[in-house]
């Protein structure tokens, strides 16, 4: 668990986010909502928000790593 919260953290830093299915892209300097489901060993949902700060993207990026696999 520990490489994929690393891993996510790497795929925040470059802009995307791995979903199943495909990637979410973000860009720096603008807002966005993220709302999906995911099926990871039964279903969860993750809900974050990207702000412009790298600090704030960090601890949403610690987020969404707890949520992604709370659903166990």
């Amino acid at each position: 668990m520990k490489g994929n919260h690393r891993a996510t953290h790497e795929c925040i830093k470059s802009g995307t986010i791995p979903v199943i299915g495909g990637t979410i892209e973000i860009q720096v300097g603008q807002e966005y909502a993220l709302r999906t489901s995911k099926r990871i060993l039964g279903h969860m949902e993750v809900v974050a928000s990207f702000q412009r700060t790298k600090f704030k993207k960090k601890l949403i990026a610690n987020r969404i790593v707890q949520e992604y696999f709370a659903g166990r």
